[in-house]
């Protein structure tokens, strides 16, 4: 289309090889996308559902010293209501019920996502998504890894609204991934690495908020762990001395929520390849990078 040409021709005016790419960006032929469930479906327990109790092995602790038998039994922990499936994997979600016992389950479909049962998910934005997307979805322990749009204030926006920075959004990657299997700190850690925290609103020559690094988190605990990255990213001076300008902010339900981009942007470099010159001078280095420095964490064969 002329007008998606035009589009993303002014979406990166430092560059003629981003304009060149950037034209190509909307011209693939569609692929299937992870659909949303609806907005409307609230989750959480179901009415007169069994409630599980679990109780603590009692622990024994050596008193004094190594010649004395005697042990100490500790009483045991009260017992905890297992959260619904989506909430957090059991052990976890009694963990946060302790801590916070009035804390209220996920309403993961206000929010634009669809995890299955015993799956998390981390959005996070940094640069194009499409590297983002190729890069996360290469993790052991990630089902899905889907191209999309969050952090703004108009709802189902397009990718042409987006360029324009008409919607507030950045493009992001939801990753849809197993916690038994890489956590939510590891996730980061490859995320940190492989993309520029300390540009604000620019990875390289995408330059406009809907490029700026983001980490959109979702409760409690992520947040806590986002901060703690952040941190040791900040303190090892991964990128330099210079500040990170990464937006932490919670995800928010209503048109800030996640909303998948089109199709045609899923996948986008597993069909493309170095056919595409983006794909081939920015999406191409950043899977190298990540095969050098985090092998034991991919996938077999990514």
């Amino acid at each position: 289309m002329i007008m998606r040409g035009l589009l993303l021709s002014s979406r990166t005016t430092t560059s003629s090889l981003t304009t060149t790419s950037k034209l190509l960006r909307a011209s693939t032929a569609p692929r299937p996308a992870r659909a949303p469930a609806a907005t409307s479906a609230a989750t959480g327990p179901s009415a007169g559902a069994a409630i599980t109790t679990v109780v603590a092995a009692p622990a024994r602790v050596p008193l004094l010293s190594q010649t004395k038998a005697t042990t100490l039994l500790t009483p045991p922990t009260p017992t905890l209501p297992t959260l619904h499936h989506r909430s957090r994997p059991a052990l976890r979600a009694m963990a946060a019920s302790a801590s916070s016992p009035n804390a209220a389950p996920i309403d993961w479909a206000a929010l634009g996502l669809s995890p299955n049962p015993g799956e998390d998910v981390a959005v996070v934005g940094g640069g194009c998504f499409w590297c983002v997307e190729t890069a996360l979805g290469r993790l052991r322990g990630v089902s899905s890894a889907i191209s999309g749009y969050a952090g703004g204030h108009v709802e189902r926006p397009t990718y042409e609204e987006v360029c324009d920075k008409k919607t507030g959004h950045a493009e992001v990657v939801a990753v849809y991934y197993d916690p038994k299997i890489v956590s939510y700190e590891t996730i980061l850690e490859v995320f940190f690495a492989l993309h520029d925290p300390t540009t604000l609103n620019q990875q390289g020559n995408d330059v406009g908020p809907q490029y700026r690094s983001a980490v959109y988190t979702i409760g409690d605990e992520q947040r806590a762990v986002a901060e703690r990255v952040m941190k040791r990213v900040s303190d090892d001076k991964i990128w330099g001395s210079k500040p990170l300008t990464t937006e932490l902010a919670p995800l928010k339900p209503g048109p800030a929520r996640f909303h998948p981009a089109e199709k045609y942007h899923q996948r986008y470099y597993e069909i493309n390849g170095d056919s595409n010159p983006y794909c081939a001078f920015v999406v191409a280095p950043k899977v190298q990078k990540l095969r050098a420095k985090f092998a034991a964490l991919l996938k077999e064969g990514a």
